[in-house]
């Protein structure tokens, strides 16, 4: 049998199977990566490196330091990969020397260079583009950031997709990412995912947030982090919201894809990725119900039911379980609601992809009140065809349930106890009968007048159970 993404949402609660990590082709790192602290006004030096890259023509890469702690003194290039029918574009340090722009500047050095020669070759290549010697001014650190990193592919003469990973001197004060490993959405839909930014060794500043799908994804999978800056400091964490919507109609298919986040602050910087998952059986699930009843009262659950993935879906069966007691509100099996999936043709969806149903409870007369956690289960399944000795046929899969708990109010029945009988064959009093009718009716309105708002709810929720009746009996459409 295949294997299948399948997901159940219900309000902010998911479940997700986790799928390995997908790397990117080429990257451009610091040699080393990390340097101890060295003696004030000694010199080091860093490579600027890379590996898993096509063959290329040209570089242009800016490297930022705090000049606080390390000031860049020289570039060298000898070592560089490119060697042959080289032509120097930049080298900038501080801000002085050939080829500076805008971007350079005090703890910054920039190098580029391009060259005739080598021909077009897409083996990947590894090996060093510069080196830059520091001189050492203080503690406690900096990270070592190439920026702006920019290689031109021989082949193509366009960039050369990559990553880039700084190095660290020291222990600078830096900040790092905490979120969710994976994040769910439909194929048509958006969710969200909070990611914490945490201050390290003392940091404090404005993080500046990117993100991006380095993938064909991109297509069909928009991204944006909301706030796109926040502030940390040693006291307060940030929180921003990493927000991704995926469309069919840009094409948009089931699988994993990896979203990257990037903070930058200076010469501080961080990254984190995420796995963004795009499931074939995708059951979204709400409920609505009343937070507080009455003992003996009967209280009704709207439940809707969305298919949001390819395949259809049916629901078999709905549960309710409290401290009051557990009752069977729905149960069906081959006749449950069928919901057809967006990958589906030939079929019509039940009411635009939703099924709505309402169902009720009687909390018992004797349930004590207090507030009560319950338990809904949605017992569901999922369609696919299996090809059998080169005939298809469709099975029905059985899944794990969806389980969601909410709380409800338990009130006591305040209603008060009916009159008694009265005696039998009573005396006939017209004037008495009279006054009696006058102080019945007097009561009647003073209670009518005292308890309008409940009357008017009264008959509100006679409407809506209308309503609710109309739409629990039209039948759903099923899958063909």
């Amino acid at each position: 049998m295949s294997s299948f993404l399948i997901v159940l949402f219900a309000a902010l609660a998911f479940l997700s199977y986790a799928v390995p990590h997908v790397a990117a082709a080429g990257v451009v790192y610091v040699n080393p990566s990390t340097l101890p602290v060295q003696q004030t006004d000694t010199n080091v030096t860093f490579s600027i490196s890379f590996s898993g890259m096509d063959h290329f023509k040209s570089f242009d890469v800016y490297v930022k330091v705090d000049p606080n702690v390390l000031l860049p003194i020289s570039i060298d290039t000898s070592g560089s990969f490119l060697q042959t029918l080289i032509t120097p574009i930049a080298n900038c340090v501080n801000g002085a020397g050939i080829g500076c722009t805008s971007s350079d500047g005090p703890g910054i050095a920039h190098a580029a260079l391009v060259s005739a020669w080598p021909p077009p070759i897409d083996s990947p290549w590894a090996g060093n583009l510069f080196s830059v010697t520091f001189k050492v001014k203080s503690d406690p650190g900096t990270f070592i950031h190439p920026f702006n990193d920019t290689i031109i592919d021989s082949a193509t003469s366009s960039p050369v997709v990559h990553t880039t990973v700084p190095g660290l001197y020291g222990k600078p004060g830096q900040f790092e990412f905490s979120s969710a490993p994976s994040l769910t959405i439909p194929l048509t839909g958006t969710n969200q995912s909070l990611v914490t930014v945490t201050s390290l060794n003392g940091f404090s500043g404005v993080v500046n947030l990117t993100a991006t799908v380095p993938s064909l994804a991109s297509y069909f999978l928009n991204v944006s982090v909301q706030p796109a800056q926040v502030r940390v400091d040693p006291t307060a964490s940030a929180t921003f919201s990493l927000v991704l919507f995926s469309a069919t109609s840009r094409g948009a298919y089931p699988g994993s894809f990896t979203v990257n986040i990037i903070g930058t602050s200076g010469p501080a910087y961080n990254a984190t990725s995420i796995i963004v998952v795009i499931p074939e059986v995708f059951l979204l699930y709400k409920v609505l119900y009343p937070s507080q009843g009455v003992q003996g009262e009967t209280v009704s659950l709207q439940n809707t039911f969305q298919n949001a993935g390819e395949l259809p879906i049916r629901i078999v069966g709905v549960t309710f379980a409290s401290g009051f007691g557990t009752f069977t509100l729905f149960s069906a099996h081959t006749a449950g609601p069928t919901i057809c999936g967006q990958g589906y043709t030939g079929t019509i969806d039940v009411i635009n992809g939703q099924s709505s149903r309402s169902l009720s409870l009687t909390i018992p007369q004797t349930a004590a009140p207090g507030n009560y956690t319950f338990t809904v289960t949605v017992s569901w399944q999922y369609q696919q065809t299996e090809v059998i000795y080169n005939n298809p046929v469709t099975l029905w899969c059985d899944t794990q349930p969806l389980i969601l708990q909410r709380s409800m109010i338990v009130v006591e029945n305040s209603e008060p106890n009916p009159a008694p009988n009265p005696s039998p064959n009573p005396t006939p009093n017209p004037l008495g009968q009279i006054r009696a009718g006058a102080n019945a009716i007097s009561s009647l309105m003073a209670q009518v007048l005292r308890n309008w708002p409940i009357a008017l709810s009264a008959y509100l929720g006679i409407v809506v159970s209308v309503v609710l009746l109309i739409i629990r009996k039209r039948p759903p459409k099923l899958c063909a």
